[in-house]
């Protein structure tokens, strides 16, 4: 591990300490104003880090997850072409399957090699690695997404460098990351949950977001905030109760409870409504938990 000097995405050496959370380990950038980790793990830092992560057996998508990726791959056709379509990071490739429903043709890439057989198993065209523009040279497509990605990486532009090569021109890059402009992070302060070091050494906020992809010859075509996760939400409303940490019997609770909640919101009609009403909320003033951005190649 090295301290980091400039800016990772645009190079910038004027930065200052991101007051808001950890000055310690956090900068801002005061020319794109990206939010970083001070801190550059080093290779074999990610690698015991991302090692722990597991992917024996696949794991069941739940019918909420499903009906998300739908809603995403509706916002794709207008970008269809020859419905070629590249998820980077694309985990045991339930996203991919659900591309596939809707006659997608599909790629996948991931890092973990368990995940990659995990994909295999299920019949998917994954590729293994984290350099898409060399693994995939000379292959070109309509739409690449990217979900939960960016935030992971030292050095995020080359994310939009790779996705800038393989895309056809007019193609569509969907990207989604956490937004370090959150109601959450207000509230959460230092203990706001995207701040995980060596897990998440980026975060952007919607300008920052926008900053980088023009950067990198893309035109945003749209960029909306959403969510806003409840459990979360009540943990800080909770002022008069003494803190404290759970055991792994309530992080099970509250992970089942989270889950049986989504279900629920995809089911009832009036959740479904009560949902869209909140992310047109937060939406409107920018402060969602995920940034969703959906940009065009010049």
């Amino acid at each position: 591990m090295k301290p980091v000097r400039h800016c990772p995405v645009c190079e910038g050496r004027h930065v200052v300490p991101e007051n808001s959370c950890q000055p310690e380990n956090l900068l801002r950038c005061c020319k794109c104003g990206l939010i970083f980790e001070r801190r550059v793990p080093s290779d074999q830092e990610l690698l015991a880090h991302y090692g722990q992560y597991r992917y024996g057996t696949l794991k069941p998508c739940s019918l909420a997850t499903r009906a998300s990726f739908q809603q995403v791959l509706q916002s794709l056709e207008p970008w269809r072409g020859k419905g070629r379509l590249l998820d980077l990071g694309c985990g045991q490739g339930d996203f991919l399957v659900e591309a596939l429903t809707m006659n997608w043709q599909v790629t996948g890439m991931e890092f973990s090699d368990a995940a990659v057989s995990l994909c295999s198993a299920r019949g998917l065209q994954v590729i293994p690695g984290s350099s898409a523009a060399s693994a995939l040279s000379g292959q070109l497509f309509d739409v690449i997404t990217a979900f939960e990605v960016l935030e992971h990486l030292r050095t995020p532009g080359e994310l939009l460098k790779d996705a800038s090569l393989l895309l056809q021109q007019g193609g569509l890059f969907y990207i989604t990351t956490p937004n370090f402009n959150a109601l959450l992070r207000h509230l959460e302060k230092e203990n706001f949950a995207p701040i995980s070091y060596p897990d998440h050494l980026c975060l952007f906020t919607p300008a920052s977001l926008r900053k980088l992809a023009c950067f990198h010859g893309f035109r945003v075509v749209s960029l909306q905030t959403t969510g806003l996760d409840p459990w979360r939400l009540k943990a800080c409303l909770r002022v008069n109760r003494a803190r404290k940490d759970p055991n792994p019997t309530e992080l099970q609770a509250v992970k089942d409870a989270r889950s049986r909640f989504r279900e629920t919101l995809h089911s009832s009609r009036r959740m479904a409504f009560v949902k869209a009403s909140i992310n047109a909320l937060v939406n409107a003033f920018g402060v969602g938990d995920a940034l969703k951005v959906w940009l065009v190649k010049l």
